[in-house]
């Protein structure tokens, strides 16, 4: 597992197995990070927009985290495969 980090956030990868098995972290959708802080319409009525690749701090150090201490990933966690 090792993460980038660039101006527009953080990216998560990973390989599994062979060297034709890597995955990217996808972000949570925006509606799973700030729901809370978010006034009840506009949560009702936002589009949700599209998953990307992008983590911010704390979602990288969660990810991180249940790598290093071998616990289960986080349950927004999904992986996307892509080619190197």
């Amino acid at each position: 597992m090792q993460c980038k980090h660039d101006e527009a956030g953080w990216i998560v990868e990973k390989r599994e197995g062979d060297e034709e098995h890597h995955f990217r972290a996808l972000a949570r959708r925006p509606d799973e990070v700030d729901s809370h802080d978010s006034p009840v319409m506009k949560r009702i009525f936002d589009t949700r927009r599209q998953r990307g690749w992008y983590l911010v701090q704390d979602d990288v150090d969660e990810v991180m985290s249940s790598y290093l201490l071998a616990e289960p990933e986080p349950e927004w966690l999904e992986w996307e495969r892509f080619e190197v």
